[in-house]
């Protein structure tokens, strides 16, 4: 699987064409794309985490992530991915994301006919997974490894449970969530390769 992903990041990064003396980006195609998230949604080490327990400056703006960040900072703990699915964009689309937008879900065997290079993640957290406390940053983590095989089946774990966050894929930092008793977070993104 690393293989295969870091072939694909050296095929973008490095294809340069020369076109009557100039330089020209070469372009990654629609199947490219696709075979990127085709990738990612074979993997099945993939982990929402959440932190950033400390507030912000302001508290109403969140600082924007730095694109070198490669953890989630202060962790309040790690959930399994609950669902994962190939999707498209599609107005009548059964899967409904925070902006309104609605998607239909792509059969593996059809993401090159369809052009599906999205892959809409989602996890669910009781308010008994993990601590109650706020947090104000979500991310997908892929490869993250258990401090004891004891935990490898696992599907929350605590930062004492966790030796490596493993590859912090994408980082939301976001107004402070309040966690409660007898509230269940849902945590979902929608990622675009």
């Amino acid at each position: 699987m690393r293989t295969l992903c870091k072939l694909l990041f050296e095929i973008v990064i490095i294809l340069l064409i020369t076109s009557k003396g100039g330089i020209v980006m070469a372009i990654t195609t629609t199947s490219g794309h696709c075979l990127k998230a085709l990738a990612f949604y074979n993997n099945t080490n993939l982990y929402f985490g959440v932190g950033r327990q400390t507030a912000w400056a302001d508290e109403n703006t969140p600082d924007v992530p730095s694109i070198s960040i490669t953890c989630i900072e202060d962790p309040l703990g790690f959930k399994k991915i609950d669902s994962k699915y190939l999707v498209v964009p599609d107005v009548n689309g059964t899967i409904m994301y925070d902006d309104g937008s609605t998607w239909s879900i792509v059969s593996p065997s059809d993401i090159y006919t369809k052009g599906a290079k999205w892959v809409y993640v989602s996890c669910s957290i009781k308010s008994t997974e993990l601590p109650l406390n706020s947090y104000r940053q979500v991310g997908i983590l892929l490869n993250l490894v258990v401090s004891d095989s004891a935990y490898a089946n696992n599907s929350v774990l605590l930062p004492s449970q966790v030796s490596s966050q493993g590859t912090l894929y994408l980082v939301d930092n976001k107004v402070e969530t309040v966690r409660k008793l007898n509230q269940k977070e849902i945590l979902s993104f929608i990622i675009e390769f």
